[in-house]
């Protein structure tokens, strides 16, 4: 009976070793294998990541045997891209899907993956597109921007983008993301979802036009400038003949000398703009933006339940023309504010407006005051001019 145990001892001591054996071969496949739909960056040849990136985009948009194109999977690595891309329909990238990416914090330590992109602007971007690009997915990336010079993404008229998602992402240091001042991006049917951080920002961060949108209304966006560059009235987004859009909550903070956004559009490309839950503030009372905080031209807008604080500080340090006179400014186009929550800065006497308007029409209800600035002695105050038509409700006045 002795030998028979030490017999059967032997198997199990036999067993366990080879079934570790066996599930170490297994995991250490794994690792090397791509979640279906996907391809592993890490997978394929080249020097450096760029190297890596162009093998992986021509093997999954040109590969003969795939009925499908996959995503690219970023591991959780750093990674370090350079080169200008030419976007196509279908393009995929995904980094790990966990975490929200901010790369302010401990240089991007509680990303779960982050990438160093420094390209240029325009047609130098990391990905250039033209023509219609149908059916992008770029999500959970934490990118960071040390040169100065980068915008994530160039799509110039005629072209336009289409049905396309971009998926809880950061942008850390970068001159601009999707568009630019000078050609903005058209989009179409496009999702910004998810939590996204957009800080600290260089220049313009957003300059988009197009309609049937959804913008982060099934997420979030905090967006601010850099502490080290002043603005110079510059805005942090502008929304060019956007329609049939809405926009979810989105956190503009525009102090050190800049501006909220800028709203321009007609009666054909600017109707239909809906903005909810949104707030647009310089830093704090003490620390507040120098002008308005937003800014219409044109368009019919929407918007509803907005928070406005801490601005009008040094107008004309903006530079806009005409100069800044109220902390919201319709020179144009047509509004609708319901909901509104106004603080002002501590330097800011409440003598100076919350809204100027100087041509279009304006509807402003249900106004609310916050005293961090300061307590209220009377009503915010609408300046109107003609040919201006304001109508009011019982809590702004003239």
């Amino acid at each position: 009976m002795a030998v028979h145990g030490r017999g059967r001892t032997s198997f199990i001591i036999a067993l366990s070793f080879f079934s570790f054996f066996f599930i170490g071969i297994v995991l250490s496949q794994q690792q090397d294998a791509a979640p279906p739909g996907t391809v592993l960056l890490d997978n394929y040849a080249g020097s450096s990541d760029d190297d890596k990136l162009t093998n992986a985009l021509a093997d999954v948009v040109s590969s003969s045997s795939r009925s499908f194109i996959p995503a690219i999977m970023l591991s959780g690595r750093g990674y370090t891209f350079t080169k200008t891309r030419q976007a196509f329909s279908g393009l995929k990238i995904v980094g790990p899907p966990a975490g929200y990416f901010n790369s302010e914090l401990v240089n991007g330590k509680y990303n779960s993956v982050k990438v160093t992109l420094n390209c240029g602007s325009g047609n130098s971007s990391w990905f250039v597109g033209s023509g219609a690009i149908y059916d992008v997915y770029i999500s959970h990336i934490g990118f960071v921007s040390t040169n100065g010079l980068t915008q994530f993404w160039h799509h110039p008229l005629p072209g336009t983008l289409y049905a396309c998602t971009f998926e809880t992402l950061g942008f850390y240091g970068f001159k601009h993301v999707f568009g630019n001042p000078i050609a903005k991006t058209a989009i179409t049917q496009i999702n910004f979802i998810g939590q996204w951080t957009v800080v600290p920002a260089l220049d313009v961060q957003f300059s988009i036009g197009g309609s049937d949108n959804e913008l982060w209304t099934a997420g979030y966006l905090n967006i601010g400038p850099s502490s080290s560059v002043p603005g110079e009235g510059r805005y942090l987004m502008q929304f060019i003949d956007l329609g049939k859009t809405n926009v979810g909550p989105i956190y503009i903070t525009a102090n050190n000398g800049w501006a909220g956004i800028l709203i321009a559009g007609d009666d054909t490309y600017g109707v239909g703009l809906s903005f909810t839950g949104c707030r647009f503030e310089g830093m704090n009372p003490a620390n507040p933006s120098n002008g308005a905080l937003v800014v219409q031209t044109g368009g019919k807008v929407i918007y509803r339940d907005i928070w406005t604080a801490y601005g009008m500080a040094d107008p004309l340090a903006n530079k806009h023309s005409p100069p800044d006179q109220a902390m919201i400014m319709i020179l144009g186009g047509e509004s609708l504010w319901d909901g509104l929550t106004y603080d002002r800065a501590a330097s800011v006497n409440q003598s100076v407006p919350l809204f100027y308007v100087a041509a279009g029409k304006v509807h402003i209800r249900n106004v609310f005051t916050g005293a961090k600035g300061g307590a209220w002695a009377g009503l915010p105050l609408v300046r109107a001019v003609a040919p201006a038509v304001v109508n009011l409700d019982d809590t702004v006045t003239k």
